[in-house]
């Protein structure tokens, strides 16, 4: 044994890998929209304490509409629309007033006081609506729904492939089967019932025809009674059957009884779903193809929630999104609002457009339902999962579920099917629900939603991807157990360098964060700060109603402080004692500038779409949250005075605009260019393009207002070459090299044509180009266009693909998709995409780009240090030269004793160093360090008539012979190969000894 142990310790010393660690981490903001109805209400300050009313998510309408903006919306609903008002009674008076003024009522809504109707815009605004108080006006037949799977990925000879009995042993749904209701029932969803909101459900399969009983250890009986209670079909020229393959394949997950064709026999299999006693209302709102428009969606909520035959659902499980809402004038909104109140749980998934930010869709988009992800393996999400935040900066996703090859059922042929996509994380959650309503009918809808949420298991993954974590049945059966009275949950429960959202480090910035709570009943709940308390700001007290709320607080963190870590824990009592906690994790960074993103000239956001917009927050949120680390203030503008918003930022940065420009416009940006802030342009950001969902538009620039803007320096769109489709490899060039060393990017874009005549006053030059000739006969374009105007900066570039999400990835995706034109998301995780470095030359662009762009007006700080001797506990030495000048040519040398300097390591430690002056302006310091990889030397200066720097340099500690770590790691296998026969020949020689 103690041969064997010391064996063991020299493999371990001798052949561990040197691990790259990695520095990328991602970070947070405040609210994009102002939206009053989420804004929670300070009532009073009493005795010091203040008391916040958290808003209630199902008061979203508070004011009629008046005749002005009723006639204005009825103008832009088009002759068809969906109209809501305050009250049934009104409902009844507008369709005896609509009707007999020869207008034509389609529907009326029976679970909200609604009519569907088609109108002459003249008729209809001659009609006196003033005693009928209207919500909105909503028109319809121009949005798209579909389906959410990703059939083009599947590959079924891949390993992977999960089986339902596989998928109940490992979330644990086996345990739940074999609990009992009150009623000596096995929970296996009797007495509950599940609408599903789908392509239909192919009911002639014996997989889904009958309910089944669960006998306990495994066995299943069917019985007589039919799945399938009601059916409603809102699809035009279709049957109520399935005839995409996605319903069936959802329910089969929830409820299939274990039957599939095999080699053309039905035969049973242990594959049966969560819940196959329950009752299912088949309604179906997506076509053959998948798809559903906007108010079929509306109509089979209506008739989930209040049908002719007065069934009510438990649940409704919904694997379906658009990329486009209507703020609070969308129906939806309003009708899960009443679902809601009805106790009747509703769950969605996010969406399929990971890894962009921002890409969850209606209906996951509202508060009011439980947003599902995707989880590749048990432990890490799937790229393809949409993510938050959301318009109105709350998380998006609530929870997570494997969505990654599931079985289902196929609806032609009753065969076997493998099927990935949020789609079939879905009804997962949703089954896990209604076996906890049957195990705990008298609890509410709030309560059991509270289960999942409070015990999910956190993956240590950004909020925005996976919410609280990922479900797990068994934890959530035991908290309902165990927490009997009033309760509440809480998202986020943590605010940490992992996130790329819910985080906050530049010093003196204030970040406010919303909380999604959701509680039992109405209930007060008291706060409490353990830890660094003077960086938050929240109320004293939290007033939840019952059901879904939300609340904010404030993190501010401090300035001029040297880097630290933060640590605090937030904790919410209720009167019954039962606690919730945020626990707050935070580095900070030195400041470093402030950059502007303009939303307001991008339609992806301001038409209320917001899907995956090229914001800070949606397409460059990666990017965000690097520029934070760096030390950048992020602000984004979309409505407002714009130039009062200019004068407090250095950089504007303009991503992917659609809208066009106004003259006044323009001319606050070239005055503020001129008078010495830096500009940004991106022509094309990015993001992904799934072939399931081919036919959603992606909008392009509007490269009209791109040429109306940047033509006063003397830049233009190339009319001869722009596309998003066809990627190259841009090369940037060497006599830039004061901007960036990269020497090539992956380029998805336009191109760019400048011209030094246009405006003397500008000084232009080509910093990138792509050829598209052949080495031979190169015939280069120019992708991107540097120049300076007055006292700022400009840079144009034609793609904003390296500045995405998506052009942030490793190498290795950006080569896959080179090679084959598309990317294969549907096998790719979340850790698989971050087990390397981010894309090396990506992030190297970035940051040389907002560091030339931020060196106006700032200190000059030159570093040297021979990066060969940084060894570990080497001695090594670093210079810095520090200039104070305005022009960076004959500035004045600094002249101070000391400098102050902090070392950040990669595993986040920090030490501080002081440099001492050796001569006017010139600084050194002699030090060492004993962590072997990237650190990051800060000098932070705040010089009086300067701009603040953070002074930063990247280092890289290596380690002695490090060119032959390969030889020394191949010798040492050896030797330990070499002593593992020796100590395992050992007993084979000495059994031949001893009986020789």
């Amino acid at each position: 044994m103690q041969r064997t142990g010391f064996v063991f310790f020299i493999f371990l010393m001798l052949s561990s890998p040197f691990i790259y660690p990695t520095l990328a981490k991602q970070e947070n903001k405040i609210d994009f929209k102002s939206n009053n109805n989420i804004n929670q209400v300070i009532s009073s300050t009493q005795n010091n304490k203040k008391i916040v009313y958290a808003n209630d998510l199902s008061r979203s309408w508070d004011t009629p509409l008046s005749d002005k903006e009723l006639k204005k919306q009825f103008l832009e609903a088009e002759g068809r629309a969906i109209i809501s008002f305050f009250s049934f009674a009104e409902q009844k008076k507008a369709i005896d007033l609509l009707e007999g003024q020869g207008i034509n009522v389609i529907l009326k809504y029976n679970s909200f006081p609604g009519l569907k109707i088609e109108y002459n815009w003249k008729k209809i605004t001659d009609i006196s609506l003033d005693n009928l108080r209207v919500k909105y006006v909503s028109q319809i037949g121009k949005e798209t729904f579909y389906s959410l799977t990703l059939d083009q990925n599947i590959n079924t000879t891949l390993t992977g492939l999960i089986d339902l009995s596989e998928l109940r042993q490992t979330l644990e749904i086996d345990f739940l089967h074999n609990q009992k209701d009150d009623e000596g029932n096995y929970l296996f969803g009797k007495n509950i019932t599940i609408a599903v909101m789908d392509s239909g459900i192919e009911s002639s399969l014996k997989g889904l025809t009958k309910k089944c009983k669960y006998l306990g250890n495994g066995t299943i009986q069917p019985t007589n009674e039919d799945k399938i209670v009601y059916d409603f079909n809102a699809v035009p020229g279709e049957d109520k059957n399935d005839l995409s393959g996605h319903g069936t394949h959802i329910t089969t997950i929830l409820a299939g009884n274990g039957f599939f064709t095999v080699d053309g026999k039905v035969q049973y299999e242990e594959e049966y779903g969560i819940v196959p006693e329950a009752s299912l209302m088949n309604i179906k709102v997506l076509n053959a193809s998948g798809y559903g428009k906007d108010e079929w969606l509306v109509d089979g909520f209506d008739k989930a929630i209040a049908n002719e035959l007065n069934i009510v659902p438990d649940i409704i499980t919904a694997s379906l999104t658009s990329i486009t809402f209507l703020s609070e004038h969308d129906p939806l909104n309003e009708i899960v609002q009443e679902a809601s109140k009805k106790g009747i749980m509703i769950v969605t998934s996010a969406g399929n457009y990971g890894p962009t930010s921002s890409s969850i869709g209606s209906p996951a988009v509202w508060e009011n339902v439980l947003s599902i992800g995707s989880t590749s393996t048990m432990k890490d999400i799937s790229l393809f999962s949409s993510s938050g935040p959301t318009p109105y900066s709350t998380a998006g996703v609530d929870l997570v579920a494997p969505g990654r090859l599931v079985l289902g059922l196929n609806s032609s042929t009753g065969e076997k099917r493998y099927t990935s996509g949020t789609s079939i994380s879905t009804p997962i959650v949703s089954g896990i629900l209604a076996l906890l309503k049957q195990a705990f009918p008298e609890y509410n809808s709030s309560q059991l939603e509270s289960s999942i949420l409070n015990t999910a298991d956190d993956l240590n993954k950004p909020i925005v991807f996976q919410g609280n974590g990922l479900v797990d049945a068994k934890e959530a059966y035991f908290w309902l157990e165990k927490n009997t009275g009033i309760t509440f949950s809480i998202l986020p429960k943590r605010i940490s360098p992992e996130n790329l959202f819910f985080y906050s480090c530049v010093e003196g910035t204030q970040s406010s964060f919303k909380v999604k709570a959701i509680a039992s009943d109405e209930q007060h709940l008291w706060t409490n700060i353990t830890g660094d308390d003077e960086i938050i700001e929240i109320g004293d007290e939290i007033i939840l109603s019952g059901g879904w709320n939300i609340f904010s607080f404030n993190i501010t963190i401090p300035y001029d402080k040297p880097i630290r870590n933060y640590q605090a824990i937030i904790s919410f009592t209720n009167s019954e004692n039962y606690t919730e906690r945020i626990t707050i994790n935070l580095q900070s960074r030195y400041y470093r500038g402030s950059i502007l993103f303009d939303i307001s000239h991008d339609s992806d956001i301001t038409n209320n779409s917001w899907f995956g917009g090229s914001s800070p927050y949606g397409a460059h949120l990666y990017m965000t949250r690097m520029l934070k680390d760096r030390g950048f203030k992020i602000n984004s503008f979309s409505k407002g005075n714009f130039s009062d918003e200019l004068s407090k930022n250095d950089i504007l940065v303009i991503s992917d605009p659609e809208k066009g420009f106004t003259q006044d416009e323009r001319e606050q940006i070239y005055t503020f260019i001129k008078n010495g802030g830096s500009f940004l342009l991106l022509v094309d950001s990015y993001r992904i393009q799934v072939e399931s969902a081919k036919d959603d538009p992606i909008y392009p620039s509007n490269y009209t207002a791109i040429d109306n803007l940047v033509g006063f320096f003397g830049v233009n769109i190339d009319p001869d070459l722009h596309s998003m489709q066809i990627p190259f490899a841009t090369v940037f060039s060497s006599v830039h090299s004061d901007i960036t060393d990269v020497e090539e990017a992956f380029f998805l874009g336009s191109c760019l044509q400048f011209d030094n005549d246009t405006n003397p006053e500008v000084n232009l030059s080509p910093l990138s180009a792509i050829n598209i000739g052949t080495e031979k006969s190169p015939f280069w374009k120019f992708t991107g266009v540097v120049g300076e105007y007055g006292k700022g900066k400009i840079i144009v570039f034609g793609s904003g693909y390296t500045f995405s999400n998506f052009g942030l990835m490793d190498d290795e995706f950006d080569a896959d998709y080179r090679n084959r034109g598309s990317i294969g998301l549907g096998s790719i995780s979340y850790n698989h995409l971050f087990s390397k470095e981010m894309d090396k030359n990506n992030r190297e662009l970035i940051n040389d780009t907002f560091s030339w762009l931020s060196t106006f007006n700032r200190p000059k700080i030159d570093f040297s240090v021979d990066r060969e001797k940084i060894l570990i506990r080497e001695e090594f030495t670093v210079t810095v030269s520090v200039t104070m000048t305005n022009d960076f040519q004959n500035g004045n040398p600094y002249a101070v004793q000391y400098l102050n300097g902090t070392i950040l390591f990669s595993d986040h430690t920090i030490r501080y160093v002081v440099l001492s002056a050796i001569r006017a302006g010139v600084y050194e310091v002699t030090t060492s360090v004993s962590h072997y990889g990237e650190f990051i030397l800060f000098i932070p200066l705040k010089l009086d008539g300067h701009n603040p720097t953070d002074g930063r340099i990247d280092l890289f500690c290596n380690v002695e012979l490090w060119d032959q770590q390969q030889e020394i790691a191949n010798i040492a296998n050896l030797v330990l190969a070499l002593v593992l026969i020796v100590l395992l020949g050992l007993p084979f020689v000495n059994y031949r000894f001893k009986h020789k």
